[in-house]
């Protein structure tokens, strides 16, 4: 049985109204055209299709039950649902929902559910609405029963390379239509809003889509939602994911790694949740991970505490599964690096000089060296600066009359390690590929020491956690755990060690990461859960990490 609505004309107020014309639609930005990155229009692949619904169908209660997917594409969601209800006998009616801006795909996505629905046997009444779901959301607030959905995914700002194929004209009514779309979306979707833009921009529809189907599910019942990894990773959504684990209770979790392209066109990992929208009585979801060739590799029920949770800033680190989050409540209880900076003599870490346009102040000659993130490996300069900052070029920062630590900006997932640290000397200045941290009191003793932590692996796990794309942000740093700087002790002992690491020392490499793992507090056995997480590096050197003669030590 199907119920079709009339044609609805909410989408033409939306910016679509432009990107709708052919002409954009045939503008190409890699291998995206102007349209699907201005709506995030990315199907969602059986592998994650599949798992979203085997997690949710025996939750469902067994009566006739109301569905929407809000952003449905051609139905595949609703498809798969269909099936895992079909695999489990089921003979309810279901009063489906479909909802999608284009109509052509939506003519789609009704005839694969009815298609389907009617092979499996499963009654249902369909209804399907053309339509821009953020601006209708509100109108049917806690109707369904469930909401299962994949929203869109991109970013709500302008590209200079898409702004380059428009006219003037075009250019302007398209940059007009953006920024009205994000104001109302501001308005509208106060928990998805980022808690800081950049130029104005940054509203990331993906959150919007998610905070929308969480307006659509009535309470007790099932919110399931296909999502990037940052969701639950990134530093500007915290305001959503304290509502969704305050409010909702998290039944499953899903981790896909972007390695195993599960999207054609997105190289990002994506998470799925699957939540009941009642208040939790505890937090005890069950975390899955898959491989990069899409299999299931791991699978738990984990019990989280509201401490931690809170202490991440609602970070869930999925990528690292059940055992990661065992990993990280071990280091609960020490103070994090953020706490290093709440003195006068404290520590000082930010950004230098922007790079962008580096070349317009950089000369052969100068008294100032300048350094960028590809020039440093770890605890060692890979390559010596051969430029300088202009006598008449931008203003020489503060920190650069200091010894500092530096990092670099970006490290991919895929890299065997991803934090690179090593000390600079006072005078170099740094792009902002690096950023940098010193004592205000030049404790450089202490700066090494605090630079073994940072390259250590006891360091790197807690930020991999919090990190959701290549950007090694320094919000994620700032959460991490470190051993207390205070015992004197400890800071002698890494800051030798970083010494013979700086001179090229290639066993103390090996042997300041259980210097760093024993000032954690960590035995043996638990580094070694550590290294597990880092399936990159090369076996000789997990087996040497073991094997250091100071796990015997008593300091």
């Amino acid at each position: 049985m199907e119920a079709k609505q009339p044609l609805q004309s909410e989408s033409k107020e939306h910016y679509s109204a432009i990107v709708d014309q052919p002409k954009y639609q045939a503008i190409r930005v890699g291998n995206k055209t102007l349209f699907s990155r201005a709506v995030g229009q990315f199907f969602t692949p059986p592998t994650i299709a599949t798992h979203l619904v085997n997690a949710l169908v025996n939750l469902l209660p067994l009566k006739p039950i109301s569905v929407v997917d809000p952003f449905a594409g051609d139905g595949r969601l609703i498809v798969a649902l269909l099936q895992g209800l079909s695999n489990i006998g089921w003979e309810k009616l279901l009063r489906i929902s479909l909802w999608e801006r284009d109509s052509q795909v939506l003519k789609l996505a009704r005839r694969n559910v009815r298609l389907f629905a009617s092979s499996c046997g499963i009654p249902i009444i369909l209804r399907t609405r053309v339509c821009d779901t953020f601006r209708v959301a509100s109108t049917f607030a806690e109707e369904f029963d469930l909401v299962v959905t994949n929203p869109p995914w991109e970013i709500l700002k302008p590209d200079r390379r898409e702004l380059k194929h428009l006219t003037g004209s075009d250019r302007d009514l398209y940059l007009s239509k953006l920024k009205s779309e994000d104001e109302f979306i501001s308005h509208q979707y106060p928990l998805s809003q980022p808690s800081r833009k950049f130029s104005g921009w940054g509203t990331n529809l993906s959150r919007v889509g998610t905070e929308a189907a969480m307006l659509l599910v009535r309470k007790e019942g099932i919110c399931a939602v296909v999502s990037p990894l940052s969701l639950f990773a990134d530093q500007v959504s915290e305001n959503l994911r304290r509502t969704i684990v305050s409010n909702y209770e998290l039944t499953d979790l899903a981790y896909f790694p972007a390695e195993g392209r599960f999207f054609k066109k997105v190289d990002q990992p994506s998470v799925t949740f699957v939540a009941k929208k009642r208040p939790p009585q505890r937090l005890c979801p069950v975390i899955s991970v898959y491989n990069s060739s899409g299999e299931l590799a791991d699978a738990r029920r984990v019990r989280l505490t509201r401490k931690m949770v809170k202490s991440t800033g609602y970070c869930l680190p999925l990528q690292l599964g059940a055992g990661g989050f065992e990993i990280l409540s071990a280091f609960s209880n020490l103070p994090r690096l953020a706490e290093l900076e709440s003195n006068p003599d404290s520590l000082w870490a930010g950004r230098e000089l922007d790079e962008t346009d580096r070349h317009a102040f950089l000369t052969t000659r100068g008294r100032h060296p300048f350094l960028k993130g590809q020039m440093i490996q770890r605890f060692t300069i890979a390559e010596q600066p051969k430029l300088f900052i202009r006598a008449n070029g931008p203003r020489i920062p503060p920190s650069a009359s200091h010894s500092r630590l530096v990092w670099r900006d970006v490290a991919r997932p895929n890299q065997a390690r991803r934090m690179h640290a090593t000390m600079i000397p006072a005078s170099w200045v740094t792009g902002n590929s690096l950023n940098v941290a010193f004592f205000r009191d030049d404790d450089t003793t202490k700066l090494k020491a605090l630079l073994a932590i940072m390259n250590s692996i006891a360091f790197e796990v807690q930020v991999r956690a919090l990190l959701a794309t290549a950007h090694v942000s320094l919000g994620a740093v700032r959460r991490v755990h470190i051993p207390e700087l205070t015992n004197r002790n400890i800071v002698l002992s890494l800051s030798t060690w970083v010494d013979k690491c700086l001179s090229g020392d290639l066993r103390a490499g090996v042997h300041f990461e259980v210097a760093v793992a024993k000032a954690y507090g960590l035995a043996k056995p638990r580094f070694r859960e550590l290294l597990t997480f880092f399936p990159l590096l090369p076996e000789p050197h997990t087996r040497h990490l073991l094997d250091s003669h100071l796990w015997n030590a008593k300091h």
